[in-house]
């Protein structure tokens, strides 16, 4: 639950509701009232979730051996997060029944940005454009040795 405050003109304001683990609303809410928006639960959104990971954390490892590769300064559950919730699907992709990922794997500067974007695994053009610019555009990421390491991520596009 959260509480809101939208300034607007307009006596009626249109909007979209995104959130992890509820079905997507439209709304229309009225200037100086009080408005009440109540998504329902998405009973598919565990696959969605789970699907935004680090390539490497899957892989089995020793119990000592200490990961060194860099990873989003407000951990994964928020990475994921900004994913699930900025996340635009192309229009073909909602109208098919295509469903896939995008492999993108980049750099990380010494100001925690994501540098030398690449597409390692392609779902179609749009989906390869989303893909680089959420990570372009999300959050700062933190270097965990010295050593550079390159980050590859997997962003899952279900049609919708």
């Amino acid at each position: 639950m959260g509480y809101f405050s939208l300034t607007s003109p307009d006596s009626v304001l249109n909007i979209r509701v995104r959130s992890v683990g509820f079905e997507n609303g439209l709304m229309e809410l009225k200037n100086n009232a009080y408005n009440q928006v109540v998504l329902q639960d998405d009973k598919t959104a565990p696959d969605k979730i789970l699907a935004f990971q680090n390539s490497d954390v899957n892989k089995s490892r020793a119990p000592n051996m200490q990961v060194e590769q860099p990873e989003p300064v407000d951990g994964w559950t928020n990475y994921n997060r900004y994913m699930a919730n900025n996340i635009s699907v192309p229009d073909d992709l909602k109208t098919g029944h295509d469903n896939g990922q995008v492999q993108v794997s980049f750099d990380v500067n010494e100001n925690g940005e994501p540098v030398n974007v690449k597409v390692d695994k392609s779902l179609c053009k749009k989906c390869d454009e989303e893909a680089v610019r959420l990570v372009k555009e999300g959050p700062k990421w933190m270097q965990k040795s010295k050593k550079a390491k390159r980050v590859a991520i997997t962003i899952p596009f279900h049609a919708r």
